[in-house]
């Protein structure tokens, strides 16, 4: 889940990054400040990576969700049995009997 998490909170801080960058920050080497010429005939594009990198992070979210709810079933089916294998144990009552010899020192 942390795995997941850290990845999409990467990919959001990498959006803001990028947004920043375009629309707020300025100075010469900025997008903000680039002359128009270059700013018409500039093509971003990010392609089959950027979509498998978001389908990566679903993934990896839905495995966390998966794993976590194994682990509650397997807790509660634990549970269930321990409940059950309670009426076999007798308090008070040991499994084996010993016997001890008291002897008087001479």
């Amino acid at each position: 889940m942390k795995g997941s998490l850290l990845a999409a909170g990467a990919m959001a801080l990498w959006h803001g990054e990028e947004f920043y960058e375009k629309e707020k920050v300025v100075g010469e080497e900025y997008y903000q400040q680039w002359p128009n010429i270059l700013r018409d005939n500039s093509r971003v594009w990010y392609d089959w990576s950027y979509i498998v990198a978001w389908c990566g992070v679903g993934l990896s979210l839905v495995s966390a969700i998966l794993f976590s709810s194994a682990a509650i079933c397997l807790r509660g089916e634990r549970e269930r049995e321990e409940a059950l294998n309670m009426q076999y144990l007798m308090p008070g009552n040991l499994a084996f009997h010993t016997t001890f010899k008291i002897t008087q020192p001479a």
